[in-house]
C-alpha cells in the first residue's frame, strides 16, 4: 500500500518526507550501528521535536526495543512489499483494522487507501494511540479484537 502514496500529490509529500527525514538516515545510522542517532532521528520524526529526548522514558524504550526490527527491515532489499489494490480489493475475508487516532499522517493516509480497497473489513479508531496502538491501548485493542471473533467476523 506504501506503493499507492505515489498516486496523489499528498501522498507524494509524505513519502518523500517519510524517505528524507526517517528511513534513509536511520537505514544510513543502523548500518554503523550507531543506536544513539537512530533514536535521535525517530524521537526528531514521531515526536515532531528538534530536540531529542522528548519522548516519555516509555515510547523511548519501545523504540530502542523495536531499533533490531528497524536494522532488519532497514537492510532489506523491500522492506515494504508491494500489493496492488487489486489484490487488496480481492482479499474475501472480513478484516478488523484498528487506527490509532494519534498516528502520523502517512500511517493515516495508508490505513484510509487500505480500508476504502478492503471490501469486507471493520475499521476501529483507537483513541489516543498512535502506530504502536497494542502497547498504548491494549485493552481496547483487546475487546476490539475479541468483539469482532466473537461477532463471526473473524470466521474463515
Amino acid at each position: 500500500a506504501l506503493g499507492w502514496l505515489q498516486d496523489s500529490a499528498k501522498g507524494k509529500k509524505l513519502w518523500d518526507d517519510f524517505q528524507q527525514k526517517l528511513w534513509l538516515p536511520i537505514k544510513e545510522a543502523l548500518k554503523v550501528d550507531d543506536r544513539t542517532r537512530a533514536l535521535q532521528l525517530v524521537e526528531t520524526f514521531f515526536a515532531n521535536s528538534a530536540t531529542p529526548g522528548q519522548l516519555p522514558p516509555g515510547e523511548r524504550e519501545q523504540v530502542l526495543q523495536n531499533l533490531l526490527e528497524w536494522t532488519v527491515l532497514t537492510a532489506s532489499p523491500q522492506p515494504f512489499p508491494a500489493m496492488s489494490r487489486t489484490e487488496v480489493q480481492s482479499i474475501s475475508v472480513p478484516t478488523l483494522m484498528l487506527s490509532g487516532t494519534n498516528t502520523i499522517q502517512i500511517h493515516k493516509l495508508i490505513d484510509e487507501e487500505i480500508s476504502s480497497a478492503l471490501p469486507h473489513n471493520k475499521r476501529i479508531f483507537v483513541p489516543q494511540a498512535g502506530h504502536e496502538m497494542w502497547d498504548e491501548q491494549p485493552e481496547l485493542c483487546r475487546r476490539a479484537t475479541i468483539q469482532f471473533l466473537g461477532s463471526g467476523g473473524g470466521a474463515l
